[in-house]
């Protein structure tokens, strides 16, 4: 229902989100979430950002794709389990109270696409699957993989021996792909580097 307030443009309301979405990290008691922190967060951010640029995406929809990385975890704080489903509806509460409409559909989708088994089907939802998962082609992938181990490790008590833990990333990094010609050029030959690094380690 339109309350009479103008609409804010979603360029504007991106950094707006942005503040807003730090601020709840900050100030929320997540020590669990070692993985699914600010840190990884804002790092989706900048790297769905960064995939925009180089596809040339327009200012409003990179926006709107920068909204939905903001937003894409913050689930995690009620829960591990369906937590897209809830940072979904997060993002749609905050455009809702924001006066922001247009994007709204399209912002959920995103976010509710970050979940394993889910392929995207626009190019927005490609741009943010790409992002969220592009540690997976760091060089120091393992390091960054253990902080959600940990988690793992609270939240869910599954607790992996290194056998077990190097074997599940190697299933992972096999049966993954990206899905943008920019993420692929970029970042599978270090994602192959690190899938012989972790067979070499299982030798």
């Amino acid at each position: 229902m339109d309350s009479g307030r103008p609409s804010i443009s979603i360029i504007a309301l991106e950094q707006k989100a942005f503040v807003t979405v730090r601020e709840m990290f900050e100030s929320t008691d997540s020590v669990e979430l070692t993985y699914h922190n600010w840190s990884h967060t804002e790092k989706v951010y900048r790297d769905a950002l960064l995939i925009c640029n180089a596809l040339q995406i327009s200012p409003e929809q990179t926006s709107a794709i920068g909204i939905s990385a903001l937003f894409h975890d913050l689930g995690h704080f009620q829960c591990d389990a369906g937590h897209e489903a809830v940072g979904a509806q997060m993002a749609v509460d905050f455009l809702s109270h924001n006066q922001s409409h247009v994007y709204i559909n399209e912002i959920s989708e995103n976010i509710l696409t970050t979940a394993m088994g889910v392929s995207p089907t626009t190019i927005g939802q490609q741009i943010l699957k790409d992002a969220d998962l592009l540690y997976i082609a760091e060089p120091h992938f393992l390091e960054i993989a253990e902080l959600l181990r940990q988690e793992w490790a609270i939240r869910r008590g599954i607790a992996f021996n290194e056998h077990d833990w190097l074997l599940s990333n190697l299933h992972f990094l096999s049966a993954h792909e990206f899905y943008t010609p920019y993420a692929y050029d970029k970042y599978n030959a270090q994602k192959q580097r690190n899938i012989e690094h972790i067979k070499h380690l299982l030798a």
